[in-house]
């Protein structure tokens, strides 16, 4: 018995169920119906479903993008799960994931197959010039306490405590959090920033390293690090720089179902001037936008050289733009 019902899907089903066998379209089918109206296109998923061999991942929908426009419009469609798409605001330009994968199916990507998957020890050492580079931020704003959002096993609170800060953080996953308090010893917490109970005005700086772009509500997570930030004190940022998002997403656009336009699983495909704007709207001011260091490359001096070049230029009149794969953000927050 068909769990959805249309003469179309109908149809559809009985065309696949000859190619791909009755078990397998009634799963999906089932599936379907659990998904209800936010499958905007149900042949489309239908196909893609049965042809990729979905497990049921729960999806959602949002026109509204992070600024608060919903004057969007979809790009192009990808499989990351499940069916998602590549939404554009047309107010700030911002890209970004919709349909996309719930708060809760996020958590189970990362709880059981980002982190489970992943060598701590190795992860951790990956990270340590990216930890250098945020440090030397730390210490640039007069940095003392800090709070890492997002601070998978703990590497960096971590590396900060040993280099003289009062480092703490936060994460989604438990089992990672539950590695770093048996092997790094660090004050680590389990959950999503606006939800944990953290006093207002505690800390002088909030990191949020490679996170932001994973969170459904970025506005609401950064409204909420403003309120544990004490007068003055900042958030530091370090964001995958998407300033070629656009053409990417127009040739993924040609076709029924493209690449994947924002690297998996991102949501938000923030550029130097989008998350400006955001931040702003959330009561900060940006202090600070500079290409990052990578976590590794091959090019070793020549990199290096490139960076110190970039940084140099893009900090001058002739307003050279961020020309490296991430980049930095120092915000403060405004009283």
């Amino acid at each position: 018995m068909l769990t959805v019902s249309s003469e179309k899907i109908d149809r559809l089903a009985a065309e696949l169920s000859a190619e791909y066998g009755e078990d397998s379209v009634r799963a999906q089918l089932e599936a379907l119906g659990k998904h209800g109206s936010v499958v905007d296109d149900p042949e489309l998923w239908l196909r893609t479903a049965v042809d990729k061999g979905f497990r049921f991942t729960p999806i959602e929908t949002t026109s509204r993008c992070a600024c608060g426009s919903e004057r969007t419009r979809l790009l192009s469609r990808f499989v990351f799960w499940n069916l998602l798409g590549v939404r554009q605001c047309e107010d700030c330009s911002l890209i970004f994931v919709s349909p996309r994968l719930t708060q809760d199916a996020m958590g189970w990507v990362f709880n059981e197959r980002y982190f489970r998957r992943t060598d701590p020890d190795y992860w951790g050492g990956r990270r340590i010039p990216i930890f250098k580079d945020v440090t030397r931020l730390l210490r640039r704003f007069g940095v003392q306490s800090v709070l890492d959002v997002g601070a998978a096993y703990g590497h960096f609170p971590k590396w900060a405590m040993d280099q003289g800060f009062d480092a703490s953080g936060c994460d989604i996953s438990e089992s990672a959090v539950e590695w770093g308090l048996e092997n790094l010893d660090v004050p680590l917490r389990v959950g999503r920033i606006q939800e944990l109970d953290f006093p207002a005005d505690s800390f002088d700086c909030v990191v949020s390293l490679d996170t932001l772009y994973y969170v459904a509500d970025p506005a609401g997570d950064l409204t909420a690090i403003r309120r544990l930030l004490k007068p003055g004190g900042c958030v530091i940022l370090r964001l995958r720089s998407n300033r070629r998002l656009r053409p990417r997403a127009r040739e993924a656009g040609k076709r029924t179902i493209g690449g994947q336009v924002v690297p998996a699983p991102h949501i938000w495909g923030f550029t130097p001037k989008t998350v400006d704007q955001m931040l702003t709207k959330c009561g900060f001011r940006t202090e600070l936008l500079e290409p990052a260091a990578y976590s590794k490359t091959a090019l070793g001096p020549v990199y290096r050289l490139g960076l110190a070049a970039n940084r140099a230029l893009a900090r001058s009149p002739l307003s050279v733009p961020i020309l490296t794969r991430s980049f930095n953000v120092v915000a403060v927050r405004a009283d």
